[in-house]
């Protein structure tokens, strides 16, 4: 995937995870309700469902979100690093 790709996507994620408050998952499960698609008592277990697969999602999206900008991170400080003799001596001194 494309990192503008992953950005996007990720950017477009975040917003329609912080749409997605409890009471319109509940909204959508009385919905559900209504087409016969699960009864009565099945509510409050299909909204903790969702609740709990949008919280993965959301961790999943956001250790990609930190790794993504640990690479970032140093590959900037490598390549200054590679730029800076005296900034290279501490590096090794100290094991960077």
């Amino acid at each position: 995937m494309e990192k503008e790709d992953f950005w996007r996507k990720a950017w477009f994620f975040g917003l329609g995870v912080a749409n997605f408050t409890k009471a319109k998952i509940e909204a959508l499960v009385e919905e559900m309700i209504k087409r016969g698609e699960i009864n009565q008592q099945e509510k409050s277990q299909t909204v903790e469902e969702i609740l709990g697969r949008m919280q993965s999602a959301q961790a999943a999206l956001f250790a990609k979100v930190k790794e993504a900008v640990a690479q970032v991170v140093q590959e900037l400080a490598s390549r200054w690093l590679r730029r800076r003799p005296v900034a290279r001596q501490i590096s090794r001194s100290f094991s960077l």
